[in-house]
């Protein structure tokens, strides 16, 4: 671990950057007195983003002292010192440190099953059960803002966007892919600000209950159940329409998993259109899927409770490696470039959640191919592959188009087109020689250059394999040893 060597005024060591984002960092920090470790939130100076909320209601949290809500430790407002090229005055929340971080690392593309499901979701529900039985509505419930603890415990967190005993809420905020339809509804539609009905307004508990069934399908299978709560939106259109149409797609696309009646019924009745018709938190865990763990004697629990901490234990060396690919890009940009770069719609995705990757299994004797050895998240690798060559080369000058259904994308290099800019002299003396110009601009030589990058994986090894569609071949060559180079970067 190494030692930033800062400090949050006289008490605390900031140790390492875990985590950051639009609102806040997060660092490992040490108490100078006790030697305790714990988790600094400090936060930006974001117009419209009141701090104090969060610090509100993790204060009133900390009384219920739940097991499954993150503990604050400490607030306020002090210096900051040697982290940021300046000294300069932040507000900060002390947290316990999570030590395994955020539980998405480790369900993404995994999922738990139905019986380990069971349990982790349980443990979440009884942390929100808590919030909403203390009149709280947490409102930003995913993957990424529930933590394990050292013993693999989800921790709820970031409180930021938290209210009080209101069920009559107007605020349109939250994450897209857990966004209920009813708040969503309202955020897509043009000039937002102006066109919200008077009496629009939800539930706030209501829109926890909808965020619990974007979670539970998520822990169990690995992957999201739709992208977005919308009529656009195929897949969930087909879930409140026609649940058996739904689930026929969903297993199309992942034949490897069987999901139980019970199961469905309960992931159906959380992400009802409706928000009316979706249980209350109390119903929850009376539900019929939580049978089998609700009759389980104390020491068959607590037996499933360790199988499943030594998968996520297993799972902590991989984590590590992800973050270490991405651990050397924190904290070298300013807060600006970083809020640019989180809102730049430049930014490419390969693949989105609801998809898997395709391999094919492939000799390796290929030219103009890279291969790997080694742990490869291929989603996140070809994500960063996509964003250094268009870092690499500026957004004006590729063109980046990529294939939902398998890891490939392809790159084209624009050429001047200045380059083919003539006289209509020249063009008739090209036309007497029998050459039509405007053919010769789509000639091989002439034309943009597009290559096509595609990853495989054989049963030892993945494979990056350059094709060479249109253009230049020499310009071909001199491009794949330029992104051979941001291939060595990322790995």
């Amino acid at each position: 671990m190494s030692n930033m060597q800062g400090q949050i005024g006289s008490k605390y060591i900031i140790k390492e950057l875990i985590d950051e984002g639009l609102t806040a960092k997060v660092y490992l920090v040490e108490d100078k007195e006790t030697k305790k470790e714990y988790a600094a939130k400090i936060f930006q100076k974001l117009k419209n983003f009141d701090t104090t909320i969060e610090i509100y209601y993790l204060n009133k949290l900390k009384k219920i002292n739940n097991q499954n809500i993150i503990n604050i430790i400490d607030a306020g407002e002090d210096e900051i010192i040697g982290v940021e090229k300046n000294s300069k005055k932040v507000n900060y929340i002390i947290l316990e440190y999570a030590t395994y971080g955020k539980i998405y690392d480790y369900i993404i593309n995994k999922g738990l099953g139905e019986l380990y499901g069971k349990i982790l979701f349980s443990k979440i529900i009884n942390g929100i059960q808590a919030c909403h039985n203390n009149g709280i509505c947490h409102r930003d419930l995913k993957l990424q803002n529930i933590l394990f603890d050292k013993d693999f415990n989800p921790k709820i967190s970031d409180f930021g966007f938290a209210c009080q005993n209101d069920t009559n809420l107007k605020e349109i905020l939250g994450t897209e892919p857990y966004m209920p339809p009813e708040i969503i509804k309202q955020k897509e539609k043009p000039n937002k600000k102006k066109v919200i009905s008077e009496t629009f307004h939800y539930d706030g508990f209501k829109v926890d209950i909808f965020c619990l069934g974007a979670l539970l399908i998520q822990i169990v299978t690995g992957h999201s159940g739709f992208e977005t709560a919308t009529p656009s939106d195929m897949l969930y259109t087909k879930l409140y329409n026609h649940s058996d149409n739904y689930w026929k797609i969903f297993n199309k696309k992942y034949p490897e998993i069987t999901l139980s009646e019970e199961f469905k019924d309960l992931y159906f009745k959380l992400i009802r259109v409706n928000p009316m018709t979706r249980p209350n938190i109390e119903d929850i865990l009376k539900d019929i899927w939580f049978k089998e763990i609700n009759k389980m004697n104390k020491e068959k629990l607590e037996k499933l409770e360790q199988e499943m901490r030594e998968i996520f234990i297993n799972l902590v060396p991989v984590i590590k490696k992800k973050s270490q690919i991405t651990a050397s890009t924190k904290g070298k940009t300013s807060d600006k470039d970083q809020q640019n770069r989180s809102n730049d719609k430049q930014i490419y995705y390969i693949t989105n959640i609801n998809l898997e990757p395709e391999y094919i299994n492939i000799p390796l004797n290929m030219n103009y191919c890279i291969k790997i050895k080694g742990y490869l998240d291929p989603i996140e690798f070809m994500n960063s592959l996509c964003n250094e060559i268009n870092k690499k080369y500026g957004k004006d000058n590729c063109f980046i188009e990529f294939d939902k259904n398998i890891l490939k994308f392809s790159v084209t290099f624009e050429k001047d087109e200045e380059n083919y800019e003539i006289t209509e002299e020249e063009k008739e003396e090209l036309k007497k020689l029998g050459i039509d110009y405007e053919n010769m601009k789509d000639d091989d030589e002439s034309n943009d250059l597009v290559i096509q990058v595609k990853l495989y994986k054989t049963p030892e090894i993945y494979a990056l394999k350059f094709i060479h569609e249109k253009g230049n071949r020499n310009e071909f060559l001199d491009n794949f040893d330029i992104i051979s180079d941001l291939v060595k970067k990322i790995l």
